[in-house]
C-alpha cells in the first residue's frame, strides 16, 4: 500500500497489487495487519524498522513500539539509506530499549467485528478476490470482508491478495 503521503519507498502491503488496505476504515500497512494477528495471540510488537513513512504511520497504531528509521523515502523506488553498520547500531539499541521497556508493551487489538477493505491495482484482481466466500465487491477495484477476529482477518486478507495475483496483467 502506498503511504498516505505517497512517499514510502517501495511501499506495499505484501505485494504491489494492493493500492489501499483498511481495517475499520483506517489505512493499514502490512506491519499493522501482522501486528493485529500477533495481538490476537497476545503478542505485542516491540520494534519496527523501515523508512520514515512507515515509522510515521505506525506512531498511532503502535505508540509503545520502538520505530527505527533506516532510510528516508526519496521516491517510490529510491531511498536515502543509512550505512548498514549505522542501521545495525540503531536497530540494536532500539531492540535493547524494547526489551527493557517490555512491561509497557501491549498487544495490538481492535474490537470485533473487523471490517477489511482492500483496493487493488485493477478491477480483474478485485473480480477474482471477490469469488472467495465472505468477500463482496465494494467498488470498481475494491472488496470488503467482515471478520470476527484478527486471525481470520489476516487469513482472509492473504487469501484475497494471493488469489488476486492470478489476474495480474
Amino acid at each position: 500500500m502506498r503511504s498516505r503521503k505517497n512517499r514510502g519507498t517501495i511501499a506495499h502491503t505484501y505485494t504491489g497489487r494492493v493500492t489501499l488496505a483498511q481495517v475499520n476504515g483506517r489505512p493499514v500497512t502490512e506491519a499493522v495487519i501482522n501486528g493485529l494477528y500477533l495481538g490476537s495471540l497476545g503478542i505485542p510488537v516491540g520494534l519496527v524498522s523501515g523508512d520514515d513513512a512507515l515509522a510515521e504511520e505506525l506512531a498511532d497504531w503502535l505508540p509503545w513500539a520502538e520505530r527505527v528509521v533506516v532510510k528516508r523515502g526519496v521516491s517510490w523506488q529510491a531511498a536515502d539509506s543509512l550505512h548498514p553498520s549505522k542501521a545495525r547500531e540503531l536497530i540494536q539499541a532500539a531492540a535493547q530499549r524494547a526489551v527493557a521497556g517490555r512491561s509497557s508493551m501491549k498487544p495490538l487489538e481492535l474490537p470485533a467485528p473487523l471490517a477489511l477493505s482492500v483496493e487493488f491495482a485493477n478491477a480483474g484482481q478485485a473480480d477474482v478476490a471477490a469469488t472467495i466466500p465472505g468477500f463482496s465487491r465494494s467498488g470498481d477495484r475494491a472488496i470488503t470482508y467482515w471478520a470476527d477476529d484478527a486471525v481470520t482477518l489476516f487469513r482472509a486478507f492473504l487469501s484475497a491478495v494471493r488469489l488476486a495475483g492470478t489476474a495480474d496483467d
